[in-house]
């Protein structure tokens, strides 16, 4: 298939297709077709209006024309370009200002040694290009100079005539961004698992444009939605949860119906709202709540005092005062008992209480952690942890039979149960029943009854110092306190039952006024609610038209998906012609002249565009399978064949296209450079001298058509261009007055240090002399040092006949020169023997001599 007919048929394909969209999609794609560029802002925007006016999402309206038939415009994109001349103005790297290289229509090699600045103008290049492998361009990161304004000066010819741009660290700046730049950091890409093409024929490249325009107006369409998309209800607070206008309102959303909202609106009457909120405050301005409150407090109240005087008239002071007794008379038969026991052993504080204390908590903890055996033989002091002797052992047995013994259990029992026939108040009721009493013999309505509230009063306070005091009371005043309690318990359960009912009444009068209050306060909040939705109902009003306007953009959003996915297998279609079957036959064909390993390709698409996916070995990734070389060769291979399908009419730009490459790809390699100068302009950078000469060599009959630039590093910094013919080689004529001038040195210095070293430069000069010799004198350019391969062709320039002189004596002063230099093992005779000056000159003299003569 030719190149005009995979045109027409991309074209064709993209005309079917948009005709079969939406009328936005077809002015997109008419706009792209006729300029063969992204729209501008402004066409964009006509197309997004087009797109509100088709979808119903606006009031603006526009005519909608596709013509039936692209319009063919001329692309100036297209025209070939070549660059002429790069010149660095400053805060790139440390490449030195104000240097230029001008590079050649057809072919430039830069030449220089790692580290002189080869990269820092490869990255200005890249990002020109805007390459997928360009980078930032640093300045010099060792200076602290500002870096602003220029940078670099491009010079370059076009269809259109010579032209030039200022660079100011712009990227994919037109048209540079049509050069294709193969270096060691674009690996990655050409190895990666899918990648798209970047260097596609023109053509096909109106549907990543079109796909591109889609993209934007998608993206315009988002940020409108986001734009009146109303995140929260902020109707919501201002109404009260239940009405009727609160349950519409909390739903608002894109299906509310507006005449609902309007109805609600309109059962609003403000007389009747006026008339409800008087009622309510009637009800409500009465102190019904307050009193029911006090009334619940002073029943609360008197049933405590009924329940308490009971139990305080109820003592039965006869048994009380039996019980008293018989612990008094327990503590005596306690006390005997200890005298008996004790007073012998000479206790300290024995019948104390602190003694009591100690004695019974120590059988506690026996009891809970040594068990009823203790204390045994062998036993150990629950308090020193000492040993105890038999006197040890025999104290602590009575103690605890003391303790354990029935008098003092009978003891323990009698006073627990005075204790609880005693304990009449809680203390917690105590405290609020004393703070009541308190706040009513204040109150002037109890003033009839102020006498009978302070002898309460008294009461209680002789029962709290009962509970207090426990078994230290005074018996009269307990007598006293129940006869008291008989008195008032009449007058305590009528107070009471006069509270109750009380607080049956106004319990009565609350529920009443609280059943005609509750349905006024909802009447009067629906009211209400209505009049403030009518006060607000435009704000909602357009809230709903927002929520509205949003659910169509979704369901239209919803739709770019599709229209992507049909746009992807237009591109598949279309571009199987002029990409798929072209590119792999490239691909293949560079990848058998590479020797690469086989290599299974596949070509998915996505986004409007075509992919390309590599693999070896059952679908492994190459970077898991094959080595640095082999990967080089498949990436060059790719950048290659993808190039081969693209415009033949721009720049080619390679940075050390082969390193990890051995020397028969290398060859292949300059082969492919060479064929590719006849259509395209290529510029190489290299530090490889051999293949810079390779390159050289395949020019050697078209010296107009390449150019040789090297760069140099100097004090200054880095990048110094150096425009030379050819790499800096060695020449007899050079190294005769090099040496020369050495020897001159040499005997205008003092013996010694100095003229040694001389001496040594002078042989080391002075055996590459002897080189220079056989492989110009003798050999006549048939092999070089700095060159590969042998010169086949040259063989009959050799000069035979002098192979015997050169053997006879160039050889032996070759062997001199090697053993009186430090990079030549020597013998151990030999090592310490120093040349001198007048062996250097013999040793020159007989060079020239012999060369002389060849």
């Amino acid at each position: 298939m030719s190149e005009e007919s995979s045109k027409e048929t991309t074209r064709s394909l993209l005309i079917a297709w948009a005709k079969r969209q939406d009328k936005w999609v077809q002015r997109l794609v008419d706009s792209v077709a006729a300029t063969r560029s992204f729209p501008s802002q402004s066409e964009l925007g006509d197309i997004y209006s087009a797109l509100l006016a088709e979808k119903q999402l606006s009031t603006f309206t526009t005519a909608v024309d596709v013509a039936a038939v692209l319009t063919e415009q001329t692309d100036t994109a297209a025209f070939p370009f070549t660059i002429t001349e790069l010149c660095h103005l400053g805060g790139v790297n440390r490449l030195i200002a104000n240097q230029k290289i001008e590079f050649n229509k057809r072919f430039t090699v830069i030449y220089g040694e790692n580290g002189v600045g080869k990269t820092g103008y490869v990255r200005i290049l890249k990002r020109l290009a805007g390459v997928r492998s360009a980078e930032d361009v640093l300045p010099n990161v060792m200076s602290n100079a500002h870096v602003s304004g220029e940078r670099a000066a491009m010079k370059y010819d076009a269809g259109t005539g010579s032209a030039e741009i200022k660079w100011s660290d712009e990227s994919n700046v037109a048209p540079f961004n049509r050069m294709a730049i193969f270096d060691s950091r674009s690996l990655s890409y050409h190895i990666d698992s899918e990648l798209t093409f970047h260097y596609i024929p023109k053509e096909l490249s109106l549907l990543k444009i079109v796909h591109d325009g889609i993209e934007a107006i998608r993206t315009l369409l988002e940020k409108d939605r986001q734009t009146r998309d109303r995140k929260g209800n902020v109707f919501l607070p201002h109404f009260t949860r239940g009405t009727k206008a609160y349950v519409a309102i909390e739903t608002l959303g894109a299906s509310t119906d507006l005449d609902q909202l309007r109805a609600i609106c309109d059962s609003s009457d403000s007389s009747a709202l006026d008339t409800i909120a008087r009622q309510i405050s009637a009800l409500e301005s009465g102190n019904i709540e307050s009193e029911l409150r006090v009334a619940t407090d002073d029943n609360d109240a008197w049933a405590k005092l009924v329940n308490l005087f009971s139990r305080v008239a109820a003592l039965n002071l006869p048994s009380l005062l039996a019980l008293h007794k018989k612990i008094e008379d327990l503590k005596a038969r306690s006390a005997t008992l200890v005298e008996e026991m004790f007073l012998q052993q000479e206790i300290p504080g024995a019948k104390s209480k602190a003694w009591e204390g100690f004695i019974r908590s120590a059988n506690s903890y026996i009891v809970e952690h040594l068990g009823e055996e203790y204390p045994g033989t062998d036993c150990n002091c629950i308090y020193c942890l000492q040993p105890l002797n038999a006197a040890s052992v025999k104290l602590i047995a009575l103690y605890r039979s003391y303790v354990q013994g029935e008098v003092r259990k009978e003891l323990t029992a009698a006073e627990s149960d005075l204790a609880q026939k005693l304990t009449i108040v809680n203390q917690e009721d105590l405290v609020l029943l004393r703070s009541w009493l308190s706040k009513r013999a204040a109150d002037s309505s109890y003033q009839h009854s102020i006498k009978d509230l302070k002898s309460v009063l008294n009461t209680l306070d002789v029962l709290e110092s009962l509970d207090s005091a426990s078994k230290e009371k005074m018996w009269a005043d307990l007598e006293a306190a129940i006869a008291n309690a008989s008195d008032l318990l009449p007058t305590l359960r009528s107070r009471a039952d006069e509270s109750k009912k009380s607080l049956t009444a106004l319990s009565g009068t609350s529920a009443d006024q609280k059943t005609h209050l509750v349905p006024l306060k909802a009447q009067l909040a629906e009211m209400k609610d209505a009049a403030e939705l009518r006060r607000q109902i435009t704000e909602v009003s357009s809230f709903v038209a927002e929520t509205k306007w949003v659910d169509r953009v979704d369901k239209v959003l919803s739709g770019f998906r599709a229209l992507s996915r049909s746009l992807t297998e237009l591109s598949k279609s279309a571009s199987d012609e002029v990409i798929r079957k072209d590119f792999e036959k490239h691909f293949q064909e560079e990848s058998a002249a590479l020797r690469c390993p086989a290599v299974v390709l596949t070509f998915p698409g996505r986004k409007g565009e075509t992919a390309r996916h590599k693999s070896v070995c059952d679908s492994h990734p190459i970077a898991d399978v094959l080595s640095d070389g082999e990967q080089k060769v498949i990436a060059l291979a790719d950048f290659l064949a993808e190039v081969s399908v693209s415009e033949h009419n721009t720049p080619l730009i390679f940075d050390d296209p082969i390193t990890s490459l051995d020397y028969k790809r290398m060859e292949h390699v300059v082969s492919r450079l060479f064929l590719l100068s006849q259509s395209r302009q290529v510029i190489v950078f290299t530090h490889n001298i051999w293949f810079t000469v390779e390159l050289m060599q395949k020019f050697q009959d078209y010296p107009k058509e390449f150019r040789f630039i090297e760069l140099r590093e100097d004090v200054d910094g880095k990048g110094f261009v150096s425009q030379q013919t050819s790499p800096r080689v060695d020449h007899w004529d050079e190294m005769k007055k090099s040496i020369t001038e050495v020897i001159a040195a040499a005997k205008k210095t003092q013996p010694g240090v100095v003229q040694d070293a001389l001496i040594k430069q002078g042989y080391s000069m002075l055996r590459s002399l002897c080189e220079l010799a056989v492989e110009e004198k003798l050999l006549r350019g048939v092999v070089r040092r700095f060159a590969p391969n042998i010169a086949l062709t040259k063989l009959s320039k050799i000069n035979a006949t002098g192979i015997q002189l050169v053997q006879d004596h160039v050889s032996p002063i070759f062997e001199r020169c090697c053993r009186r230099l430090e990079g030549h093992s020597q013998t151990l005779e030999t090592q310490n023997i120093r040349a001198s000056l007048t062996d250097l000159e013999n040793d020159w003299s007989q060079l020239q001599d012999t060369v002389s003569k060849l």
